[in-house]
């Protein structure tokens, strides 16, 4: 994807949005206020992107793959194809679960991570020895798949804990356990969905699990 330049100005919170192909229909740009783009051109590019002088650089892997130019709701592509800007109910295809007030979250771009959120504690853990691999985990992971509202994070939690018991990866799952209840999953459902997928994943899977939420829900 490549645009022609044009001049304008503004800021990753201006230009976020969603973008569609006029005459595709089906090719899209998002971008997304904390940074991060994906790109649908027959296949997902997911990256970041920064803004400079109203110049759209977009970056994988540390390296820019394209530039682009947004102006009066539109981008113009070097073939002169427009990229629209899409309404609000064009981005939202599917209804959504709306969750408790309390269990809503709000992600500021620049506000400080709390220490035990899962960016920091990847940060933590592995930021001296594998920074690239915690900038994925943050940018690409955190800030954006967990962001999607095409899932709640209470149903993105449960599909994540089932995963894990189904891996038998006790180490992730001791963190995940607890941010399920966070996101409004009950204990007792996550016993349950433990108890069920001890006939799917695997006996062993479930025990080590199961150990592990009794140490978790009995404090």
């Amino acid at each position: 994807m490549s645009i022609v330049p044009k001049q304008t100005s503004g800021s990753s919170a201006d230009i976020a949005g969603k973008y569609v192909h006029e005459k595709s229909g089906t090719y899209y740009l998002e971008l997304g206020p904390n940074g991060n783009f994906v790109l649908f051109q027959g296949s997902e590019v997911i990256g970041r992107y920064t803004v400079n002088g109203g110049v759209v650089s977009l970056f994988v892997a540390g390296k820019i793959i394209s530039t682009a130019k947004v102006e009066d709701g539109w981008i113009i592509d070097d073939q002169g194809d427009r990229w629209v800007r899409a309404s609000v109910q064009a981005i939202i295809q599917q209804p959504i679960t709306q969750q408790p007030a309390a269990q809503q979250t709000v992600t500021q771009p620049n506000a400080r991570r709390d220490e035990t959120s899962p960016a920091s504690a990847a940060a933590k853990l592995l930021g001296d020895v594998a920074p690239k691999l915690v900038q994925l985990t943050e940018d690409v992971l955190f800030n954006d798949v967990w962001e999607r509202k095409e899932l709640s994070k209470r149903d993105r939690s449960l599909i994540t804990v089932a995963a894990l018991v189904a891996m038998n990866r006790p180490d992730q799952l001791r963190f995940h356990l607890s941010r399920a209840v966070e996101n409004g999953v009950p204990p007792e459902e996550l016993i349950e969905a433990i108890t069920h997928l001890a006939f799917y994943s695997g006996w062993p899977s479930a025990m080590t699990a199961m150990t592990i939420a009794k140490e978790l829900f009995s404090k």
